[in-house]
């Protein structure tokens, strides 16, 4: 188990905080394992950890602050190109957002139908008949 007082793995982090709140989509990719972090009001954020089961660590590697809330279908997809595509659907919201924390591209959905949730999942590899 990964957090929490029954974790399996010490948290290590220069700098970040350790500790996940209200967390969702979390995807594990070989020694990776990347989560939608919801943290208090206005500070959701992804994150990626590289776990070391042999130590029992797992160190934040990479960190995007959001500045924004999302207690409902958040999820963060990391890319081929090394960004990740972050959406809220609670907040109508998807970006593409790059290793240093830049915006390649947004989409806001404004004005749509009462209960519609916005979601941005990407198609890395499309059928060849596409």
């Amino acid at each position: 188990m990964l957090g929490g007082d029954d974790s399996d793995f010490e948290i290590l982090s220069a700098g970040e905080p350790t500790d996940f709140m209200g967390q969702h989509h979390p995807r594990i990719d070989g020694d990776t394992v990347t989560v939608f972090d919801n943290r208090d009001a206005g500070q959701a954020r992804t994150l990626a950890l590289t776990l070391d089961p042999a130590l029992g660590t797992a160190e934040v590697s990479l960190v995007h602050p959001l500045e924004e809330t999302c207690s409902i279908q958040g999820a963060n997809y990391p890319l081929p190109s090394g960004n990740v595509l972050v959406t809220c659907g609670e907040k109508m919201h998807i970006r593409e957002i790059t290793p240093e924390h830049e915006t390649v591209w947004e989409l806001n959905v404004e004005g749509a139908a009462a209960g519609f949730i916005a979601r941005g999942i990407p198609m890395v590899d499309a059928p060849p008949t596409w």
